[in-house]
């Protein structure tokens, strides 16, 4: 199934209305939901999901979208409508194998350090 899962996003109600046309299923995960894994939250059926066993920490700042099981083609047509109603989105991943088994909030820590990478790579080939 067709699916994107955000994360500490502000825009849902834009992104929904964006994807609806492409009958894609748009997911908001809560906090509370940063210990399961990807894995867990892309089975989840629900429009919201809970836990047992809520996660109570600091949540990141950073919002997030993941792509699950999106053609290419859908991916770059919503990418190109994100940017066309500039909606703010930090992370944007898409769902893997080796992915599939972090948590949510590793997937966070992995794309702030991939995010950090980029920025240090860019301002060194400026230079």
């Amino acid at each position: 199934m067709e699916k994107i899962l955000l994360f500490n996003t502000k825009d849902t109600e834009k992104l929904k209305k964006l994807v609806l046309p492409m009958h894609i299923k748009v997911v908001t995960i809560d906090s509370a939901d940063y210990k399961k894994t990807i894995g867990e939250l892309v089975k989840l059926n629900a429009d919201k999901t809970s836990t047992d066993n809520p996660f109570t920490g600091n949540i990141p700042d950073e919002s997030l979208m993941l792509f699950c099981n999106i053609p290419d083609q859908k991916m770059d047509k919503i990418l190109l409508n994100i940017r066309k109603n500039n909606i703010q989105i930090t992370y944007k991943a898409i769902l893997t194998p080796f992915n599939s088994n972090w948590t949510v909030l590793r997937l966070f820590l992995e794309m702030e350090r991939e995010h950090k990478a980029y920025l240090s790579a860019k301002n060194n080939n400026n230079t």
